[in-house]
Formats: C-alpha cells, structure tokens, sequence
C-alpha cells in the first residue's frame, strides 16, 4: 500500500489543573481520520511510542502520543512520578480521548487505543469503561496484568515494600512512587475489569519477557475470548518485555493487519530446512529446492508439516525473484477436530513486494480460509534458526 504524506504538531489538554502534553501525527490534507491513541509504559515518556504514532499516520490514521502526568522520565506534562496512578493514568487517557474526538478533521466513531506494558493496562482498563461503541478496537502489547499481583508480593520491579503495609513512598529520588501507587494495584481486580470490554482486541506478547511474564498475556486473551470479545493473540518467541528489531515488526505487522484489515494470525508456521538442491540454468539464473518440515501452534490450529513440503526459488544471481513454497500441515483445529491445511504461498520480486498466499483446508471450524484474502509475513526464528512464516485472514 502506499504511504502518506504526514505532518506532526504538538498539543495540549488539561485535567485537574495539570497540562498533558503530546503530539499528534497525521495525514496530510486527509479528513474523517480514524483515530489511535498511544500510551507508553512505566516510568517511559512520548519517545517510546511516537513512532507507532508516525508509522499509523503514514497508513492513514490520525495518531497521538503523549505523555501523562508525572507518567515518568523526562516528561513533557506536568506532575511527579510520586503522585502517579494506574487510575490516574486513565482519567490522563480520557482527556487525550475528549481532545482527539473534537478535532474537525477526525472520526469519532473510528477510536482506536494502543498501549505498552502499563499504557497497555490503562488502555484495556479505559476501553472496558468506555465501552465498544466507544472504543472500536483495542491493542496490547506486553501489557502489565501483573501489577496487583506484584503489589501483593511486594516487589514491583526494583521497589520493595511490605504489602501489608505500604509506606507513603517507596523508591529513591526521582525513582520514587508514592503508596497511593501501590494500593492503587492492590485495588484493582485486573481480569474482571478488562473482561467488561466486548470488542476487538490484539494482544502481542513475548516469551522471554523478565518484567510481565508472557503467561499474563495469555491469561488476557483467554478473559477476553470468555467474555465474548473478539481477540487476537500473537506469540513473540523469545522477545524480551520492550519489542526491538525483529520482534516489533511482526507485532506491529499483525497490528496493522488488525486494523486496516481485521486479520488475524491463523497459521505460525516454524520452518526447518532438510536440505538443498541446486539448478543451474544459465550464468545468472539459479533455481534451489529447498524441503523443510515443521510445526504450527496458534489459537486456531496446531499441528505439523507434512513429508513433501519444499520451497522452489529462482534466483537472478544472488538475488530471490520468484518463491514458492508449497506444504500441506496436519493437526487439530480450534475446535479439537483432526484436519489439513495446504498452503502455496508465492512471492514474485517484479510483479509486488508481498507474500500472496492461497490456503485451503477439509477443517469446518476453519472453512473461512478457504475463501479468505490472505496475507503472510515472512521472518527468521529467533536467533535466526530458520524461516518463520505467519498467515493472516479475516475470520469472518
């Protein structure tokens, strides 16, 4: 798709006397904007997340990131990080809200939240106030479920405290959170909060992630699917708790899938090669046939690459022009049912730059694909084992 051209101005709102202060990127000369609103993590500033914000303005969206109120380092708003909440946190994002629904050139039925580890929280947390009629879709990543549960263990992070009796402060210096802080998590029913938002939701988590552990990521999915929301869940193998590199693209690829196309992660196929054989065919054209195996473990299947599978590659000296690989996988569908998937996914350097995959399968759970517009993206395995390939299609 093409990217647009986009321009990227300051603003500011307020609440109870304090200034917000963020920026907004968007479209040039473009109106009816769908809205995202970004929210960053703690102790974190607008730098961690202004470019989501840049990178969905140039897919059309009008995008905001801020930072909230005494919300951590090097903040552009007002207040101490002592005197910041969960809950404070979210009046802060429904300010921000209030401000991007007035804007002229916005939708305001099209409002989309994104938040990082605590701006995760606070963004599940705001959309199951607000609501799906308010709050269109909603993504997570790595987001910290774990703060009461942190708060009753009494670390959270690098502060130690007696939980049964939380001091006024704990930390030193301008690593100092106030008790209010602390109770505040201890308050807080996670689970049964977020379960009151019934909307879309996208949740990337990685397994390797040391501050919230990728099993809280789980847990979320699962409440949001036994509440009735429709959710996504994606699997970043051995990602650490902030995406760099690699990792972030696949999550930020199957966000933007979520949210221009409402797709989601249907096929994880892990891939080892077995082998390689080689064709000349002239000084600069080269074919390789490439068998592999491997496995595939999402929400909607689980299951194993069949013996046959092999991916055909023309080269143009060392350059891959024209891919295919052709596999069929067995295993079990979402519903528990045995089944099998074919895939041929196809990659043609001159005719576009994208994967084209055509997916069919005898699963009834999972007839959908065999009509869907799929989209595939390709990627290594940590720490570049093999390839990764991921398959999006609508589910319905």
């Amino acid at each position: 798709m093409k990217f647009l051209k986009t321009q990227t101005t300051t603003f500011e709102v307020e609440r109870g006397g304090q200034t917000i202060c963020g920026f907004e990127c968007r479209p040039v000369g473009k109106t009816n904007l769908p809205i995202i609103i970004v929210s960053h993590g703690f102790m974190a500033n607008f730098l961690t997340t202004i470019f989501y914000a840049e990178a969905f303005a140039r897919l059309g969206f009008c995008a905001y990131s801020f930072d909230f109120i005494g919300g951590g380092f090097a903040i552009r708003s007002d207040g101490k990080l002592k005197d910041m909440t969960i809950l404070s946190e979210k009046e802060d994002l429904k300010q921000v809200i209030a401000y991007a629904t007035s804007r002229s050139y916005n939708n305001p039925d099209n409002l989309n939240l994104m938040g990082c580890s605590q701006g995760g929280l606070v963004s599940a947390l705001t959309a199951a106030e607000l609501g799906k009629d308010v709050i269109k879709k909603l993504i997570l990543f790595y987001p910290a479920l774990c703060v009461q549960d942190d708060a009753w263990s009494g670390k959270m992070i690098f502060f130690k405290f007696d939980p049964k009796k939380v001091p006024e402060k704990v930390g030193l210096g301008f690593m100092t959170v106030g008790g209010n802080y602390i109770k505040c998590a201890q308050n807080l029913d996670v689970y049964s909060e977020i379960a009151k938002y019934t909307g879309k939701v996208y949740i990337a988590h990685g397994t390797k992630d040391s501050i919230v552990d990728y099993q809280y990521g789980v847990k979320a999915y699962e409440t949001y699917k036994a509440a009735g929301a429709d959710v996504a869940f994606m699997c970043i193998p051995n990602a650490p708790h902030m995406f760099l590199g690699p990792p972030e693209w696949d999550a930020f690829f199957g966000a933007k899938e979520f949210l221009l196309k409402d797709k989601k992660l249907i096929l994880d196929v892990d891939v080892t090669l077995t082998g390689v054989k080689a064709k000349f065919l002239s000084g600069l054209i080269n074919v390789l046939d490439m068998p592999f195996d491997g496995e595939s473990e999402t929400s909607f299947f689980k299951g194993e690459v069949l013996p046959g599978a092999k991916d055909h590659q023309k080269y143009l000296g060392f350059i891959p022009y024209n891919m295919c690989a052709d596999y069929t996988l067995s295993g079990k569908d979402s519903s528990g049912e045995e089944c099998q998937i074919h895939v041929v996914n196809r990659f043609n350097l001159f005719k576009d730059l994208k994967w084209h995959p055509e997916v069919n399968t005898d699963s009834r759970e999972l007839d959908f694909i065999n009509h869907a517009d799929c989209d595939a993206l390709f990627g290594f395995k940590p720490p570049f084992k093999g390839p990764r390939i991921r398959i999006f299609a609508k589910t319905s």
